[in-house]
C-alpha cells in the first residue's frame, strides 16, 4: 500500500513538471518571437548601416533600407545575387569574396576595411563585419554582413597624413637650410627632397646671374633614379643659354611665380626639341626663389607622368622657396657684414689718424698703429698696460667730462682739442672726435674715438699768433714813433713858423695884413689836423687815464667833427685796471668800428658800451644804420670792403678775445668784443655737435 501511494505521488509530480515545462517553453517561444520581430524591425529601419544576410554560398537573402541607400540596390534587385558584385573587379579576379566567406566560417567573424563598389560603379571605403550564422546543431546556415561607409573619415585621415607629410617635408628643408653652410647646399637638398616626396624624376637648379637681362646659369641637377634617359636633358640644359621668356626657366623668370606645363612634347614654349621624346618626360614645373620681388634662383622639375600634384604640394614648395629666399638674403647679409668688417679692419689698422674703441665705462677696447705712434707706445706696451684700462695716458677719452654726457645719451658725438701726455713725458696736442655706436635697438654699445695729432698745427698757430702780436706791437710802435716825430718835428716847425709870422705881422702896421692872416689860419689848421692824426695814432689819455677816458675823449672830438652822428656812451670806468695791450687793442677796435659806421652804415646814432668784471671785459659798438649780411669767413669780409673789421678780428684774437658781429639789413649792426681776463685752462677749446 505504501509502495502504491509512493508511485502515485511520483507520477503526479512528473505530470506537474511536464505541464510546467510546456508552459515555460510556450512563454519563451513567445518572447523569442517578439525579440526576433523587434530585431528585424531594427535592422530594416537602420539607415546609417547596410545590414544584409547571405546564404552559405554568398548569395544575398535579405537587404535592409540602409543597404539600399548606401549601395544603390533595391531589395528586389540584389536579393538572389552573389555579394561579390559589391567588390572591385580586381578583387573579384583575385577571389577576395570567397576568401572572406571561408575566413568568417573558420573564425566565426571577420572585420575588415576596404574599397567597395556602389551600383553605379563608384567606389567607397567601407568598414565591414562578416559573421557566420549557424543553427542549433552548429551547421552553417549563412552569413550576416554589416557595412559602414567610412569614406569621409578615410579622406580626412588621408588629408591629415598628407598635411603631416608636407609639414615634415617643409620642416626637413627648413632645418637643412638653417644648418647648411652654403645656400647652394640647402637648395640642392630641397630639390632632392621634393623629388623624393612628389615622385618627380628629375630636378634642376638655375641661378640668376644677370637680373637685368634675365640670364640664367645651370648650377646643379638631381636624377632621382640615376636614369640614363635624363642625361640628355641635363646636357641640353647645360649647353643652352636661357634668358627671359626662353624655355621653362625663362618663362618662370618672366612670370615671377610657379608654373606647370602638362604636355612638354607638344608645347612649343619648352624650347628643347627632342628632349621630351628621348627622356620620356611629360610634365614640367618651375618655382622661383625670391627675395622680395627679386628672383635669385629657379627650381625646375620634370616627371614622366602627366599627373599634376595637388595644390597643397605646390603651395608647400612655394613656402620652401620663400624659406630659401630668406636663406639667400641672410647669406648676402652675412657676406655684406663680413665685407664691412674687413673694410673696417683695413681702415682701422691703416688709417693715418689714431682710432680707439672704448666701452661705456671708458675702458680701452682696441686701438690702431696710428694711436700707438701718437702716444709713443709700442703695440705690445699698449696691450700690456693700456688695454682694458680707463686711466691710462694712452686712453684718448681719459678725463673727458663730455664722455659721461655722451654715454648718458645727452650727446651723440663731440669734438675736443686738448693736450695728452706722451710716453716720453712731453705734451702733445690732439683733436679727438668721439661718437657713440648703437645697436639696432638704439642702445649704446661702445664709443669710437678718432684722434688726430695736431701738435704741429698748434705750434704753427702759436707762432702765427706770436707773429701777429709782434707785427701789431711793431705797428703800434711805429704809430707812436710817427706821432712823436710829428710832434717833435713838423708841428714844432709849424709852431715856430706861426710865431715868426705873428711877430713879422706886428712889425709892419701899414701893410695889408689879410693875406698874412690867411696864412696864419692855414698853419693853425694844419697843426690841428696833425694833432688829430697824432691822437688817432696814440691817444694821449689811454695810458695815463685808461680805456674809458680815452674813448670819452675821442668820442667828444669825433662828435664835434661829425655833428650829424649822435654818439651815446655807456662806459664803466676801468681806472687803468686793464692790461695795456688789452686797452690798446680795444681802443683800436672801437676806432675801426666807429670809422666803419661813418663810411658804410649811413647811421644817425651809435651807442658805445663798455663793461668789465674781474674775469672779462666787453665792448659793444651798436648803430642804427642800414646793416648788411654778415659773411661767414674773414676773406669774404675783406672782399666786400670791410677791411677794418678784418683787422678788428685779428686784434681780438691777438689778446685772446672773441669778436662777434650781428647785423641785419635795415636793422643796424652790433660789434661785440669779449676778452677773458682770468687765465684759462690750457688746451680746452671745445666744439661740440
Amino acid at each position: 500500500m505504501d509502495e502504491m501511494n509512493q508511485n502515485l505521488s511520483t507520477h503526479f509530480a512528473q505530470r506537474q513538471i511536464k505541464k510546467k515545462k510546456h508552459s515555460v517553453e510556450a512563454e519563451l517561444g513567445e518572447r523569442v518571437g517578439a525579440d526576433e520581430q523587434l530585431f528585424r524591425h531594427l535592422v530594416q529601419s537602420t539607415k546609417e548601416y547596410a545590414i544584409f544576410t547571405l546564404d552559405s554560398n554568398g548569395f544575398v537573402t535579405s537587404w535592409n533600407e540602409g543597404a539600399a541607400n548606401m549601395l544603390g540596390y533595391r531589395a528586389d534587385e540584389i536579393i538572389g545575387k552573389h555579394f561579390s558584385c559589391l567588390y572591385l573587379p580586381e578583387d573579384q579576379r583575385r577571389k577576395i569574396p570567397a576568401k572572406a566567406l571561408r575566413l568568417a566560417q573558420k573564425k566565426g567573424q571577420m572585420e575588415v576595411e576596404g574599397w567597395r563598389v556602389h551600383k553605379d560603379g563608384s567606389r567607397f571605403w567601407a568598414s565591414i563585419i562578416l559573421t557566420a550564422i549557424r543553427d542549433k546543431t552548429g551547421r552553417l546556415s549563412g552569413f550576416s554582413k554589416v557595412v559602414h561607409d567610412m569614406t569621409l573619415r578615410k579622406n580626412a585621415a588621408e588629408a591629415l597624413d598628407k598635411q603631416s607629410e608636407l609639414l615634415k617635408l617643409l620642416q626637413d628643408v627648413t632645418i637643412a637650410a638653417n644648418e647648411s653652410a652654403h645656400v647652394e647646399d640647402a637648395i640642392q637638398f630641397t630639390v632632392e627632397r621634393v623629388c623624393q616626396y612628389s615622385g618627380w624624376n628629375f630636378g634642376l637648379v638655375y641661378e640668376v646671374t644677370d637680373a637685368i637681362h634675365g640670364s640664367l646659369t645651370l648650377k646643379s641637377s638631381f636624377n632621382a633614379g640615376d636614369e640614363e634617359r635624363f642625361h640628355r636633358l641635363e646636357q641640353v640644359s647645360l649647353e643652352q643659354n636661357f634668358s627671359t621668356g626662353v624655355g621653362l626657366p625663362g618663362q618662370e623668370f618672366e612670370a615671377g611665380k610657379y608654373i606647370c606645363w602638362q604636355d612638354l612634347s607638344s608645347d612649343p614654349r619648352f624650347n628643347q626639341p627632342g628632349v621630351p621624346e628621348s627622356s620620356q618626360i611629360k610634365m614640367g614645373a618651375a618655382f622661383p626663389v625670391l627675395i622680395g620681388k627679386e628672383i635669385t634662383h629657379i627650381l625646375e622639375f620634370f616627371a614622366v607622368n602627366d599627373t599634376e600634384p595637388e595644390p597643397d604640394v605646390y603651395e608647400t614648395i612655394a613656402h620652401m622657396c620663400a624659406q630659401l629666399g630668406r636663406i639667400v638674403e641672410r647669406q648676402r647679409a652675412d657676406q655684406a657684414l663680413r665685407l664691412s668688417e674687413a673694410r673696417f679692419r683695413t681702415i682701422f689698422q691703416s688709417a693715418a689718424i689714431g682710432i680707439e674703441l672704448v666701452d661705456l665705462e671708458g675702458r680701452l677696447l682696441a686701438f690702431n698703429q696710428a694711436a700707438c705712434r701718437i702716444f709713443g707706445y709700442s703695440e705690445t706696451e699698449m696691450v700690456n698696460s693700456a688695454l682694458g684700462h680707463k686711466d691710462h695716458p694712452a686712453n684718448a677719452i681719459q678725463g673727458d667730462w663730455y664722455f659721461e654726457r655722451l654715454c648718458a645719451g645727452v650727446l651723440n658725438n663731440y669734438t675736443l682739442e686738448r693736450t695728452y701726455r706722451h710716453k716720453e713725458g712731453q705734451l702733445v696736442w690732439g683733436r679727438s672726435t668721439v661718437s657713440l655706436v648703437r645697436n639696432i635697438n638704439s642702445e649704446p654699445q661702445y664709443a669710437i674715438c678718432m684722434l688726430e695729432d695736431i701738435t704741429e698745427r698748434k705750434q704753427m698757430e702759436a707762432e702765427m699768433g706770436e707773429l701777429h702780436r709782434r707785427l701789431m706791437e711793431e705797428r703800434e710802435e711805429e704809430r707812436l714813433h710817427l706821432a712823436q716825430e710829428l710832434h717833435d718835428g713838423p708841428i714844432q716847425d709849424l709852431y715856430g713858423l706861426s710865431y715868426s709870422l705873428k711877430a713879422y705881422t706886428d712889425q709892419i702896421q701899414d701893410v695889408n695884413q689879410e693875406p698874412l692872416e690867411k696864412v696864419q689860419n692855414g698853419i693853425q689848421r694844419v697843426v690841428r689836423t696833425l694833432r688829430t692824426m697824432m691822437g688817432e695814432m696814440r691817444p694821449p689819455t689811454l695810458v695815463p687815464f685808461g680805456l674809458e677816458k680815452a674813448i670819452r675823449s675821442h668820442a667828444q672830438e669825433y662828435q664835434e667833427s661829425h655833428p650829424e652822428l649822435e654818439i651815446c656812451l655807456n662806459l664803466q670806468p676801468d681806472h687803468k685796471k686793464l692790461p695795456e695791450n688789452v686797452r690798446l687793442a680795444l681802443f683800436r677796435i672801437y676806432q675801426a668800428s666807429l670809422a666803419n659806421v661813418m663810411r658804410h652804415a649811413e647811421a644817425t646814432r651809435v651807442e658805445i658800451n663798455l663793461d668789465h668784471t674781474d674775469t672779462q671785459v666787453i665792448l659793444e659798438v651798436c648803430d642804427n644804420g642800414k646793416g648788411f649780411i654778415v659773411p661767414t669767413r674773414w676773406i669774404q669780409m675783406a672782399r666786400t670792403g670791410h677791411l677794418g673789421l678784418v683787422g678788428a678780428f685779428e686784434r681780438a684774437e691777438a689778446i685772446g678775445g672773441k669778436l662777434e658781429i650781428e647785423s641785419e639789413v635795415g636793422k643796424g649792426t652790433t660789434v661785440k668784443i669779449t676778452v677773458p681776463l682770468s687765465l684759462q685752462e690750457e688746451g680746452n677749446k671745445v666744439a661740440q655737435e
